[in-house]
């Protein structure tokens, strides 16, 4: 199903006259694949909006998936009997607005170092990275339904790795510690959480929604 609606999305992009070159999307992927690995920093990022586009696009997919399973799971764990699944769209809707909310944070915060010009360049780092842990956790879940215990364990050791990288990356970007980063990213999902509970409250959106950074905030 995933992979189906991934295939849709991207023939579409072909359908609209948008060429995708694979070899770069591939060395895209290894990108993202070196800073989790904290070897490069979003410098090496290509300024390419088509690129960011099917990005940002993959990303929505599979985190939004992933946010479907951790909150079934988590629903039916502790409230079986209020547990109601939403349609994805909804999710979708609900990741697509978190992602804008976090996007408008960290320029924001660039804003306040005078680094703003580092924000496409460090949300696409951040985005990407996310993607790839999502779908980590995607697999992680997917492979360790079965048992509570263990894709409880799983979720959170990747979380901690994502936060850690999310760090490294708004490290890079201020010219700061990966330290003080992974204080900013922190700082970052709470507001989110915040903006996104204060929403869910007056306009009856979902809560617990997808936070790109880090991706241990997904639920």
């Amino acid at each position: 199903m995933l992979i189906s609606r991934i295939a849709t999305g991207l023939r579409l992009l072909a359908t609209l006259g948008i060429s995708i070159n694979l070899n770069a999307f591939t060395q895209l992927i290894l990108a993202f694949w070196s800073m989790c690995l904290f070897r490069n920093g979003p410098s090496q990022l290509p300024h390419n909006n088509v690129l960011i586009g099917i990005t940002i696009a993959i990303y929505l997919i599979v985190n939004t998936a992933l946010s479907r399973n951790a909150r079934s799971l988590a629903q039916m764990l502790f409230q079986p009997e209020t547990y109601v699944q939403m349609s994805f769209m909804s999710e979708f809707g609900t990741s697509l607005f978190a992602l804008i909310v976090f996007a408008v944070l960290v320029y924001t915060l660039l804003r306040l170092f005078n680094r703003q010009e580092r924000a496409y360049k460090t949300l696409f780092a951040l985005i990407g990275t996310s993607l790839v842990f999502a779908a980590l956790m995607l697999i992680g879940s997917a492979i360790s339904s079965s048992s509570p215990l263990i894709w409880a364990f799983t979720f959170l050791a990747l979380g901690i790795w994502s936060l850690l990288v999310s760090g490294y990356i708004l490290g890079q970007a201020l010219n700061l510690s990966t330290f003080i980063g992974v204080l900013f990213t922190i700082f970052i999902g709470v507001l989110q959480t915040i903006v996104m509970a204060l929403v869910a409250l007056i306009f009856g959106m979902p809560g617990g929604v997808a936070v790109p950074a880090p991706a241990s905030l997904t639920t």
